[in-house]
């Protein structure tokens, strides 16, 4: 029961103010290459904010949030003499280079015929914290026959999680099916786009491109150059990713889907007098299921649908399947070449097994590769297997999926991998053999198995 002197104290407190402490200051310590304006910026919605219990675990995420920092300490001082704290956060720099997007493989196939084996080569070289104000810088290349090198410029908007990317592509790609060449192309693209949390990204993209066609003819051996077609297109894409993965490598949990809406419809090819528009959508669809945590054992899934609801793609933009990204059961882009029709719809399907065989004794490199990871003076590669099964169908007409022109094929084999865990890609083996197919597109003899051997870099 309340006592008259109770209520009493109770009314008083009631007009008493409660001051709350305030984040007076947070000041970084460690950030020898990003700029201490940029990271002021980040954090200034919490300066002169109320400290609570929760502050210092906001603050630590919105900064891993930017990906610049490989460790994030935070740390509270109270002001004695006001209420008032200081914060002082601690953070130790990412390095700024970074590599993916790596493959090398062999062709034997040029122009529609086969050649001796030719070598070709990609990798993406990523630099992060470009000016110390979160921006990145990415540089593309390949080299030998098919040879280009882009760049693209990633510009983070502030703390928010909007971004600008504008990059250019320029290059030559000789078709490894069709008497053509691309001599040269250029690609240009402006996105803006926003990150949605840590595993999501969307963005709407801009691409005007230039292409000059070569239709090449065979002279005393040597292929040259008959006629040519160039032509500008200009294409817009609405894009959608969502991608997560455990630490391991390769991952035993892992998933990634993206979708994208694409069209020419603003500046398309003119085939004939005829313009040669289209929507397309565009879903791929990757899933890791852990099938054993103890022996690193699991189950591999791909779907990758690209189907043309309106219009149809020109004679040189047809879908095309092969390879070993792709169908590794016949060579690069072999599936739809034999047909007289541009197909507009693709399906591809893909279950592996995947399976770990043995970890190696760690590999000391000292500081060769120091300057790019630390952790990289020290690693234990991995020499990994799976057996799959592979399966892709094209199509022309988007409603008669089996009535139209189409084209089948399935293949099974075997990999070996080795693979470095740290950049996350490796060295691939594969062996696969035709199962079913088409029959204009079957070997002769099936016995014998496509033998792919290239770099791999799994999600």
């Amino acid at each position: 029961m309340r006592t008259a002197k109770n209520i009493i104290i109770s009314v008083i407190l009631t007009f008493i103010p409660v001051f709350a402490d305030v984040i007076d200051t947070i000041s970084f310590v460690g950030n020898t290459k990003t700029k201490n304006g940029y990271l002021q910026k980040i954090i200034a919605p919490f300066v002169k904010s109320e400290y609570n219990s929760d502050s210092e675990n906001l603050i630590y995420k919105t900064l891993d949030s930017t990906n610049l920092f490989s460790e994030i300490m935070v740390v509270t001082s109270k002001k004695s003499q006001n209420d008032s704290v200081s914060i002082f956060v601690i953070v130790k720099e990412n390095s700024n280079f970074s590599f993916g997007n790596a493959g090398l493989g062999l062709n034997t196939m040029e122009y529609g015929e086969p050649i001796g084996v030719w070598l070709r080569f990609n990798l993406d070289v990523n630099y992060s914290n470009f000016l110390g104000l979160g921006h990145s810088l990415n540089f593309t290349g390949g080299l030998w026959r098919e040879r280009f090198f882009g760049t693209n410029w990633h510009i983070p908007l502030g703390a928010s999680p909007y971004f600008f990317d504008v990059g250019a592509l320029v290059g030559r790609k000789p078709s490894f099916v069709f008497a053509w060449e691309i001599s040269p192309y250029f690609n240009t693209n402006v996105r803006f786009g926003r990150n949605i949390g840590e595993k999501q990204t969307l963005f709407f993209e801009i691409s005007p491109r230039f292409r000059k066609y070569n239709d090449m003819i065979k002279n005393n051996g040597e292929w040259q150059i008959f006629q040519s077609d160039d032509f500008w297109e200009i294409y817009g894409k609405l894009y959608y990713r969502f991608s997560r993965s455990d630490k391991n490598y390769p991952p035993l949990s892992a998933t990634f889907f993206s979708t994208a809406l694409n069209t020419n419809k603003i500046m398309p090819y003119v085939e004939d007098g005829e313009k040669k528009d289209f929507w397309n959508i565009n879903t791929d669809f990757k899933q890791n299921i852990p099938i054993s945590q103890k022996i690193r054992h699991s189950l591999y899934i791909r779907s990758r649908i690209s189907a043309t609801p309106f219009g149809e793609h020109n004679k040189y933009d047809g879908f095309l399947l092969g390879g070993q990204e792709l169908l590794r059961g016949w060579d690069y882009e072999i599936l739809g070449s034999k047909d007289s029709c541009v197909f507009n719809n693709s399906v591809l399907g893909t279950l592996e097994y995947q399976f770990h065989i043995f970890t190696f004794p760690p590999i000391k490199l000292g500081n060769l590769l120091s300057w790019y990871d630390k952790s990289l003076q020290k690693f234990s590669p991995t020499l990994a297997g799976a057996v799959f099964f592979d399966a892709g169908y094209l199509y022309k007409e988007i409603l008669s999926p089996l009535q139209s022109t189409h084209a089948s094929a399935a293949s099974a084999g075997i990999s070996l991998r080795f693979l470095q865990p740290l950049m996350r890609l490796g060295g691939a083996v594969e062996l696969a053999w035709q199962v079913a197919g088409s029959e204009r597109y079957l070997n002769k003899n099936r016995k014998a198995p496509m033998l792919h051997i290239g770099i791999i870099s799994q999600f």
